[in-house]
């Protein structure tokens, strides 16, 4: 299917902005669930936005269809999740905290399967898909690598994933 250059920005923005949106209301419920700080919020949004900008603009070239494809809207949930975790670096560590943190991580890697086989059953794998998914993931490791050392659950060793 030819690229429509119109429709393709239109419904990935629209993706990123409903993401960014449920980012932001998960990040400020955690925060006033698990005591986290008022930079919560604030640095969850910052970086989802950040990612979603690097990713959004590889899709001129990296991705050939005309719509931005279930596969990666379930890579931009697995992001939002992941841009969770990755938002308690820094964050105080009670058991709650490191408890979510898991059950996130956790929901992360169970959609991870589902993306890919989402991008093969509708016949929708792009060169783009795959570096998204593979950031995420990546993002995700060294996220939970960090929460290891800071949580004095692996020693610095675990830094270089």
């Amino acid at each position: 299917m030819p690229l429509s250059t119109e429709r393709l920005p239109a419904n990935a923005l629209a993706t990123a902005l409903a993401a960014l949106g449920a980012v932001i209301g998960l990040a400020w419920l955690a925060r006033l669930e698990l005591a986290l700080s008022v930079w919560y919020p604030i640095k969850v949004g910052g970086l989802f936005a950040l990612a979603i900008l690097l990713a959004l603009g590889r899709l001129r070239g990296h991705h050939p269809f005309a719509q931005f494809g279930t596969a990666n809207q379930v890579t931009t949930v697995r992001a939002v999740l992941v841009v969770l975790v990755t938002g308690l670096i820094g964050e105080s560590a009670p058991p709650r905290v490191a408890a979510t943190a898991a059950a996130a991580a956790l929901a992360a890697t169970m959609l991870d399967g589902l993306d890919g086989w989402l991008a093969r059953h509708t016949e929708m794998a792009s060169a783009f898909g795959a570096r998204f998914d593979v950031e995420v993931d990546a993002l995700l490791i060294q996220a939970l690598a960090i929460l290891a050392w800071r949580y004095g659950k692996a020693g610095p060793w675990v830094l270089l994933s």
